[in-house]
């Protein structure tokens, strides 16, 4: 099955963050943890975002507290 570059490495990272506890599974923190970096970049906020002091993360950090974490 074909996935975007950036979801490929984005899994191959949050799956390296397990390896030092000898985890073969993600965790969602793996998840949240590597999240960030990715879209950063390609989100363009408004000028008044930015004179209120919004940031990429604090947007990306808001649409992750806002996903219900499977169980």
């Amino acid at each position: 099955r074909h996935r975007p570059r950036a979801t490929r490495s984005r899994l191959e990272y949050a799956n390296a963050l397990g390896a030092p506890h000898r985890r073969h599974s993600l965790l969602p923190e793996d998840v949240r943890t590597v999240a960030p970096p990715v879209p950063r970049h390609r989100l363009l906020l408004t000028a008044e975002s930015g004179m209120e002091g919004l940031k990429a993360d604090d947007v990306v950090q808001s649409v992750l507290g806002a996903v219900e974490v499977p169980r």
